[in-house]
């Protein structure tokens, strides 16, 4: 699983120490005489080792992590409360038709303001998987319109509460299980 985006942390480690192992990696030819794929383990890990949205979610979650994303969208789990919005929930995105998809974890919600609906302002920070970049693309908080990092929370067109941008809105979830 760890060569198609599904991999737990120690899967992703079996496949390494046996790519290591093998001579998949490093300047000498592997156990079958051929060339090593790859000089270095980091190059190894950006040609062959990947990691996706489920399947970052699910190994964090204890769960399948070939669970699709619409599955994470269950409406007894949706957050209605601003306040009720903790780390650990899921945050699905849903496009304007419809499709679910995106899937990311919530490191953290501070509420700025609360309306009397439940919904309001929040600085909230996510974990996620699926776009190339650095641990900034994958770990952040969100920017907000303003760039100050507070973001509206308002009632989505299809769940609950939602950060939404038009084309997409991103649902609030209470976690599958605790994570483990």
């Amino acid at each position: 699983r760890a060569f198609n985006g599904k991999g737990s942390p120690d899967e992703i480690t079996d496949a390494l120490r046996l790519a290591l192992a093998i001579g998949r990696v490093g300047t000498t030819p592997d156990a079958n005489g051929k060339p090593a794929s790859k000089w270095r383990v980091g190059e190894y890990c950006a040609s062959f080792i990947t990691l996706d949205c489920n399947g970052l979610s699910g190994n964090y979650y204890g769960i399948d992590p070939n669970t699709k994303v619409p599955d994470y969208a269950v409406q007894g789990r949706r957050r209605m409360d601003i306040r009720n919005i903790a780390q650990a929930d899921a945050l699905v995105t849903v496009e304007a038709s419809g499709k679910h998809k995106h899937i990311a974890v919530v490191e953290s919600c501070e509420v700025v303001s609360r309306n009397a609906d439940g919904t309001g302002t929040a600085r909230v920070a996510i974990v996620e998987w699926g776009e190339a970049g650095d641990i900034t693309t994958h770990r952040r908080k969100l920017a907000g319109p303003k760039g100050d990092g507070i973001v509206s929370v308002t009632r989505g067109a299809r769940y609950g509460l939602a950060i939404s941008d038009g084309s997409s809105s991103r649902y609030f979830f209470a976690p599958p299980q605790t994570p483990t």
